[in-house]
């Protein structure tokens, strides 16, 4: 027998539910935030807007979280390659800095079994195409609904139709995507979360904890409610405020400016500023860039971090944040008056062959790589330490020269 390696039959995949199940616990709770995010930016969307879909809101007072975005948008065999595809579809997959292509699948799809629906525009099918990912209540697979045509065959892509012709925002033109949950069974108040308790203001606060800086000529908004008396229609949420005493459904249309702006300061504050900031370079690469605010905190309430915190930085998105006493300890930190107000970003190598950090699957933690702790968590306490001693060291040198 001769044997032929310059073929081979490819590796099939089955139980992939299993697979999204358990990508879908390793990630955080509002995981599905960042991964919308990121998608819209790598299209090349300049707008992206978080809020209700409004036909659900105006036909059945169901309040679905919609994505908007004027990207490049999908044709229909980018839409079934990219999103019926567990692996890389559309994006590259392998490299460990790389988006493996199955984040926003894994972070949706175990809370909209009825399903996650998709509708995209470019200039070749102006009229968008539409795909619906859902559960097959019957196996529990994931997979992409086939929709009866006019002429009796089935199609995964299909026009959008009935009250999915309504849904593109006026301000998407001839490009751009919007993605639809529609929940576990379809009448789930979506736009606040998994079980629709989400905090009124969570979309934004997770954004600007989550994402660095925001891209330049790029802007991302979310279509914030004020209190629990929910807008009933896009114009009265975007109308003026009602002057009969009528309750006030109006919405606040919160940008998102990301973590960077709000550590230095940028919103309102006419008592406060950073009053010190630095950088300090460790001894495997990692640099530790710090900022002490001092005075009065701007007032950026619950959409934000209002005091100090430690976070890793990794291409543009904050991992593992956390203001636990114990962590600042680590870094000689111990006055509560210090620790409210320094925030301290570690900014690691990427792993290229050598140490360094990458995410895991779920892109919700930082692991090492190129050393004998390869696969564990970020290094904190070694940081810590290192940075407690030299700032010790280079306090007791500024002492000595004054």
């Amino acid at each position: 027998m001769t044997l032929h390696t310059s073929a081979i039959a490819l590796m099939s995949v089955s139980g992939v539910q299993h697979l999204v199940e358990r990508a879908y616990r390793e990630g955080g709770e509002l995981q599905y935030l960042r991964e919308l995010a990121v998608n819209s930016l790598e299209s090349g969307a300049t707008r992206i807007e978080f809020g209700p879909e409004w036909c659900a809101v105006e036909r059945e007072r169901v309040y679905r979280l919609m994505v908007a975005d004027d990207g490049c948008g999908m044709g229909p065999e980018q839409l079934l390659k990219f999103l019926n595809t567990f692996g890389g579809g559309g994006k590259p997959i392998g490299d460990a800095h790389e988006n493996y292509g199955v984040g926003a699948k894994t972070s949706l799809l175990p809370w909209n079994h009825a399903g996650v629906v998709v509708i995209s525009w470019t200039p070749k099918h102006p009229n968008g195409s539409m795909i619906q990912l859902m559960r097959d209540p019957a196996t529990g697979e994931y997979g992409a609904r086939k929709f009866e045509t006019a002429d009796g065959s089935f199609e995964e892509v299909v026009e959008p139709f009935d009250e999915w012709t309504r849904v593109k925002p006026s301000w998407i033109g001839d490009h751009g995507t919007v993605v639809i949950c529609l929940g576990n069974t379809g009448r789930e108040d979506t736009f606040l979360g998994k079980r629709g308790e989400g905090d009124l203001h969570g979309i934004p606060a997770y954004l600007n904890r989550r994402l660095w800086d925001i891209p330049p000529g790029v802007e991302i908004y979310v279509q914030e409610m004020r209190s629990n008396e929910w807008p009933r229609s896009l114009a009265e949420a975007a109308g003026p405020q009602p002057m009969d005493g009528s309750t006030d459904r109006r919405w606040n249309r919160r940008q998102v400016h990301g973590a960077h702006r709000y550590v230095l300061g940028s919103e309102r504050s006419s008592k406060g500023r950073v009053a010190s900031s630095g950088s300090l370079r460790l001894s495997d690469g990692t640099s530790i860039d710090w900022w002490l605010w001092e005075g009065e905190r701007p007032a950026i309430y619950s959409y934000a971090h209002m005091n100090g915190y430690i976070a890793a930085l990794y291409k543009n998105e904050l991992y593992d944040t956390q203001s636990h006493v114990a962590q600042y300890r680590t870094f000689g930190i111990t006055q509560k008056s210090v620790r409210e107000n320094l925030t301290l970003v570690a900014r690691p190598p990427l792993s290229e062959g050598a140490y360094g950090v990458y995410p895991d699957t779920a892109r919700n933690a930082l692991k090492i790589q190129g050393t004998k702790r390869a696969g564990e968590p970020l290094p904190w306490s070694d940081w810590g330490q290192e940075f407690a001693e030299n700032m010790l060291l280079e306090r007791l040198s500024i002492r000595r020269s004054t």
